[in-house]
């Protein structure tokens, strides 16, 4: 498969400054049509997901958007992906029903020194105490 590099570099406005741009992905290297998607979704109606109004309505159709166009690119099913905050959001979200809690982590000075499932967890497999 060939791919026209000139007609992807056009998708790209900032470096039609004449710069080099070497930074992180994090917005400065956007494609115009993310650019204009992101842009058409924040300043139409929007809300927390559901199934009554124009606004959770506009909020589901964009999750469903987002996982079906990552499960293309990656061949994955759509069910499958998950999109998160963050690495260190989606790290607790996850651990949390594996160390068989809602509650994540806690912080010690509320709790005292007794250690939570995913620190016991952790010790068992590493052999080590996290204390």
């Amino acid at each position: 498969m060939s791919i026209d590099v000139t007609a992807v570099r056009a998708h790209f406005p900032s470096p039609a400054g004449g710069l080099a741009l070497f930074d992180a992905p994090g917005g400065t290297q956007t494609p115009r049509p993310v650019a204009d998607a992101i842009t058409a979704t924040l300043t139409g109606p929007l809300s927390n997901r559901g199934t009554v109004s124009v606004s959770e309505l506009n909020a589901e159709r964009s999750v469903a958007e987002f996982r079906a166009a990552q499960a293309d690119l990656l061949g994955v099913p759509a069910t499958g992906v998950v999109h998160g905050r963050s690495a260190t959001q989606l790290t607790y979200d996850f651990s949390r029903p594996l160390a068989g809690g809602a509650g994540g982590l806690q912080h010690r000075r509320r709790g005292g020194p007794v250690p939570r499932r995913a620190d016991r967890l952790a010790q068992s497999l590493t052999g080590s105490d996290s204390q």
